[in-house]
């Protein structure tokens, strides 16, 4: 009987160790990886309008390697930490950084780019980008790149206040959006005022606190973690089954048959722009918003990217566009005010720029730099 027991007992241990071990290593390899993270190479770089596939192939990498670590900045919600990498480089202030140098003048004006990842960068490396254009044609201005991917024009207004509340002297400020608004504001599991992570702060929230008993400390211990991994990689196959073609979830996107969060995408965006423009305004800021081109709107060229036209997300997303940028369109051309400016046109034309549905080439960047360079002189 001793015999059975001591068998028992150790056989049970056994088994503890193994759940215990099995457990951490869940927990470790949740931390380090992403759900869906697609391991192959990003197709984009392959694309026509690349003159260097390898180089853009470095900066996509790079791109999504740094987006995978951020800092919580309260109100403004996410920035990259830094990353030193071969093509992308994010400063300890987790503003993307170009390497030209600042100008030597003490008192040199300073031009302040705020918007999405388009400002931001994605497909370029760090002399390719819009602020790094307009920097490179502007040696006599000092120039920052605050924009972050996925933000909303609520966030770059946020991030405006948070730098005038920190002492920062801004000559001109410079707001690029659009896409992120419609793309993000027109999904149902988002509010008209929210951004891109409300869904899963949402949740995070609404959690049930920690089970502080004995069987809570003792699920904690052995296998919470290989649930949750357990649960993750069956989301993952079920979203691998997936066709790529498939339409979106339905009523994901709301705006395209719902004319009242329509106008309420429109108004939210024009009031953000306005409000950043009378903050400015009383600090002596030149100010400018730019309705950004998105590849759905206009006449591109995107003979290159025929998914644009074929997948079922992709049309879906274009009908979000379709009933919100006009709105937008109307608003600027009417109002009459030379701070608000339409360049949705800008990529239209014989030209590949596109490398997606709103990313470009440093091509394509160089277009709206060169646009704003024309607008824009302290």
């Amino acid at each position: 009987m001793r015999t059975f027991l001591r068998t028992t007992a150790i056989r049970l241990l056994v088994l503890i160790c193994l759940l215990v071990t099995i457990n951490l290593a869940s927990a470790v390899i949740l931390r380090i990886v992403r759900p869906g993270e697609d391991t192959g190479p990003d197709p984009r770089a392959a694309l026509p309008n690349y003159e260097d596939h390898n180089r853009a192939l470095q900066a996509l990498e790079e791109t999504s390697s740094s987006q995978k670590r951020v800092d919580y900045i309260p109100f403004i919600e996410w920035k990259r930490k830094p990353f030193n990498g071969e093509a992308v480089t994010v400063g300890s202030d987790g503003d993307r950084v170009d390497h030209f140098p600042d100008p030597t003048d003490p008192a040199a004006k300073s031009v302040h780019f705020f918007g999405g990842s388009t400002m931001w960068g994605t497909g370029v490396d760090d002399n390719g980008t819009i602020p790094a254009s307009f920097a490179r044609s502007n040696p006599d201005l000092r120039v920052l790149n605050h924009a972050e991917s996925a933000f909303v024009s609520r966030q770059g207004l946020e991030y405006l206040i948070r730098l005038l509340n920190e002492g920062e002297s801004i000559d001109v400020a410079i707001s690029y959006d659009g896409v992120n608004d419609v793309a993000n504001l027109c999904r149902r599991g988002i509010s008209v005022g929210g951004h891109a992570e409300e869904p899963d702060l949402v949740e995070a929230l609404e959690e049930e606190p920690s089970d502080l008993s004995l069987w809570g400390a003792t699920k904690r211990l052995l296998f919470l973690r290989t649930q949750q991994l357990v649960e993750r990689l069956d989301a993952d196959v079920d979203d691998a089954d997936a066709l790529p073609g498939d339409a979106p979830p339905p009523d994901y996107f709301a705006c395209e048959d719902d004319p009242e969060r329509t106008q309420a995408v429109a108004r939210t965006l024009l009031s953000n722009w306005r409000h950043a423009r009378d903050i400015s305004a009383a600090e002596g800021i030149e100010f400018r918003a730019i309705l950004q081109p998105v590849a759905h709107m206009g006449s591109p060229r995107l003979d290159h990217l025929p998914e644009l036209s074929t997948d079922n997300w992709q049309l879906e997303l274009a009908s979000q566009y379709e009933v919100v940028y006009p709105i937008l369109q109307e608003a600027i051309a009417d109002s009459k005010e030379d701070w608000m400016l339409d360049m949705s046109d800008a990529f239209d034309g014989s030209e590949q720029l596109y490398i997606d549905f709103c990313h470009v080439t440093s091509e394509g960047n160089e277009i709206i730099a060169a646009a704003i360079d024309k607008v824009v002189r302290p």
